[in-house]
């Protein structure tokens, strides 16, 4: 659905009171999926965000960080479906989604997700390319999350169950009787020991 105050939904501007969540889809197969991916820069290859394919298929030579762009098989949120991913993950107005729901929901192959932050301080306009396909702009709640969900095994629920906390050992108190009578014991052991000297 097109957002009123984004008079051209591919449009990018640092002017405007809040960029949009773009949603696209790669009409590839999962397995393909690889090279538009968020790149990971390395000393050996620190220009691997400027060759990233996934910039050339949307035609923007603005800035894009890749921390801040989701790219995944649909099938991944299958079960929790598009809209609720986009709304209760990134963060997205719901009533934005309007009668697009049902469309979010059916897509299948790629998926792309371009949150508001991964283009902070540019200013253009996308112009996606095949394999990229536009799907549709949404705008996002205030204080919505920045970008999309972690990627860490946790995040996922993938990760080693941790083993419940143990509680801590507390000392008793020692009954007063009790201390008084080792005290006393220890007095007379003393004595003891002292006459025996």
């Amino acid at each position: 659905m097109t957002d009123p105050s984004h008079p051209d939904p591919l449009l990018v501007s640092p002017h405007l009171t809040r960029n949009p969540v773009w949603v696209f889809t790669l009409d590839l197969p999962a397995e393909a999926l690889g090279p538009y991916s968020a790149p990971t820069e390395t000393p050996d290859a620190p220009e691997a965000a400027e060759n990233w394919p996934l910039r050339e298929a949307l035609g923007w030579d603005g800035p894009l960080d890749p921390a801040f762009v989701d790219v995944f098989p649909a099938e991944r949120v299958a079960r929790l479906g598009l809209t609720n991913y986009l709304t209760e993950g990134l963060g997205v107005q719901p009533d934005s989604l309007g009668p697009d729901r049902s469309r979010l929901n059916a897509l299948i192959g790629g998926l792309v997700l371009i949150t508001p932050r991964a283009v902070e301080g540019g200013q253009g306009t996308f112009a996606p390319t095949a394999p990229l396909r536009f799907v549709g702009a949404y705008p996002v709640e205030r204080g919505a999350p920045a970008g999309p969900t972690l990627q860490t095994p946790s995040a996922r629920g993938t990760a080693d169950p941790v083993a419940p906390a143990t509680t801590p050992v507390v000392p008793t108190r020692v009954p007063r009787g009790l201390l008084i009578a080792g005290a006393a014991i220890i007095v007379v052991l003393l004595l003891l020991i002292w006459a025996a000297l």
